[in-house]
């Protein structure tokens, strides 16, 4: 997901609260020093921790699943009711599947590493298992709170050539739109919730502004909810 645009001014804000970023750093030895722990990086630091969050996983495990479809990572490839390609009665929910695009009308697959859509994979997974047939077509979701501030996150981007800002960065109240080839191809909020919501539901129905309404005020981000409501 492409939130780095926004970064700057986050880091920012995280860093007056006494956060330290090490970005770019290569972390090649933890080990215990005392009653603390250490973090020794590849430029000869070395940080001291009372406590250190590893995060792994990133590379999908499914090679012990044998005749099935794989995606470029490696990953399953499922259809849009989690279906696992080329093996009977599997289905796939979370990190592992890659599934068709639900942003829109692009083809293609995508990936999503968040617990808010695995979670909601794993329901409609069972359900078609015992036949419901039900098409996946949730938009990506994903958020955070730290220090009393909430980022929020609805869509999935990997590249865009564009990005259209209603509000301020700097003071953390904004909605940012990551926009390629006039389509907003996600969203990201802060100190403005209830739009994301608004929005991760648009683009599901496929009338999410185009960015030339955007931009020429045909559309607006405070008009966004009576669109939703007349849409529905």
């Amino acid at each position: 997901m492409s939130i780095w645009w926004v970064r700057p001014s986050c880091q920012a804000f995280f860093e007056t609260k006494g956060v330290k970023f090490f970005g770019g750093k290569t972390a090649l030895e933890i080990k215990k020093s005392g009653s603390s722990l250490q973090a020794v990086l590849q430029s000869g630091e070395v940080i001291s921790c009372d406590s250190i969050v590893v995060g792994v996983g990133v590379i999908p495990n499914a090679k012990f699943v044998q005749g099935a479809e794989k995606a470029p990572d490696g990953s399953l490839v499922t259809d849009q009711f989690l279906k696992v390609s080329g093996v009977e009665d599997l289905f796939a929910a979370g990190d592992v599947a890659s599934y068709p695009d639900t942003c829109g009308d692009r083809a293609g697959l995508m990936r999503v590493e968040h617990w808010d859509v695995a979670t909601s994979q794993g329901r409609f997974a069972a359900k078609n298992m015992v036949g419901k047939q039900e098409r996946f077509d949730q938009t990506p979701f994903f958020w955070t709170s730290l220090f009393g501030k909430n980022l929020r996150y609805v869509g999935h981007c990997k590249e865009f050539d564009e990005l259209l800002v209603d509000g301020d960065l700097q003071k953390l109240n904004f909605v940012a739109y990551y926009c390629q080839k006039n389509e907003v191809k996600a969203v990201a909020t802060m100190s403005r919730d209830p739009v994301a919501v608004v929005v991760g539901e648009l683009m599901r129905m496929g009338k999410m502004p185009s960015v030339a309404d955007l931009k020429s005020g045909k559309a607006s981000t405070a008009g966004l909810a009576a669109q939703l409501k007349q849409s529905s």
